[in-house]
């Protein structure tokens, strides 16, 4: 896997786009809510206008309007209390056809009659009944369709959110992996570490013989620490990785420096988690020297 080396992945966090639930979640609900339902009573001004007078128009409007925000807002309560995701299809399309008809019927026969009986006949008289005969019928089908639609956007949507929130946090996972093995990286290949080691070389740079061994002990180092690798490794791999280490810091550190490796085979088989000994190593280097005699 190749690290793009740099600072991004550990100051600037994965960006959302996607709303999550919670209030960003609900206003997102409430905007398509209301913005919809404003749309369909626009789309109905023209045929309603034919048959009864504005002030009859605005009410009929703000009956329509109101009663389709209430209902689906009852409809989306319903939604997230069934488990439709472990639903099969066919079942779930049964129930939102059936759910979406009752409901249907019952909000065409209850803004009918508020409008008949408490508003229009006080503005002037009732469509006559032929006209209402086949209002009425075509009323309840309008409004079946319309919660049918609302449906299916709503379960699309929710599932497009879902589909993006999972893919988002999968993004998030991936990069906080990617963050992790970097600085794993980093913890590997000291920047300190390599500093001292280049002057180590510049130290020796009139012993030919020494500033070969340090570097060919620096590039085996590195080969391990860049190499690529899982999340555990045997104990023998990094101990070795660990003496080409300790031979570097001896050239610099001279007789103030006495290490002695000890591990038998059967531990150096043993599988431990990657660079799980060099943190300690680095600490005693630092330390020791500190609260040693």
């Amino acid at each position: 896997m190749k690290l793009p080396f740099g600072n991004s992945l550990d100051s600037a966090p994965l960006s959302a786009s996607v709303p999550s639930e919670g209030v960003e979640r609900e206003r997102l609900f409430w905007l398509l809510q209301i913005a919809g339902w404003v749309l369909v009573g626009i789309f109905s001004l023209y045929p309603l206008i034919q048959v009864f007078n504005p002030r009859s128009v605005a009410v009929i409007l703000v009956l329509r309007v109101g009663s389709g925000i209430l209902v689906t807002w009852g409809m989306r309560w319903v939604y997230r209390k069934i488990p439709w995701r472990v639903w099969p299809w066919s079942r779930l399309a049964v129930m939102v056809l059936i759910f979406s008809f009752v409901l249907g019927v019952i909000d065409s026969l209850s803004t009918h009659i508020l409008a008949i009986h408490l508003v229009l006949n006080r503005w002037g008289p009732p469509p006559p009944a032929e006209l209402q005969s086949f209002v009425m019928p075509m009323g309840v089908l309008l409004r079946w369709g319309l919660l049918l639609i609302w449906s299916l956007l709503y379960f699309g949507i929710k599932l497009w959110l879902e589909t993006a929130e999972a893919k988002l946090r999968t993004a998030q996972s991936e990069a906080a992996a990617l963050t992790s093995e970097l600085r794993q990286l980093r913890a590997q290949v000291n920047p300190h570490f390599l500093f001292n080691a280049l002057n180590s070389v510049l130290a020796e740079k009139d012993n030919a013989s020494a500033v070969e061994q340090i570097t060919q002990e620096l590039a085996e180092y590195l080969r391990f620490s860049l190499r690529p690798s899982g999340h555990f490794q045997s104990l023998g791999v990094e101990l070795d990785a660990l003496q080409h280490y300790l031979r570097v810091e001896k050239a610099r550190f001279a007789e103030k420096l006495e290490y002695v490796f000890v591990a038998d085979s059967a531990a150096r088989r043993v599988k431990v988690p990657v660079s799980a000994v060099q943190p300690l190593l680095v600490n005693g280097l630092k330390y020791g020297r500190q609260t040693g005699p």
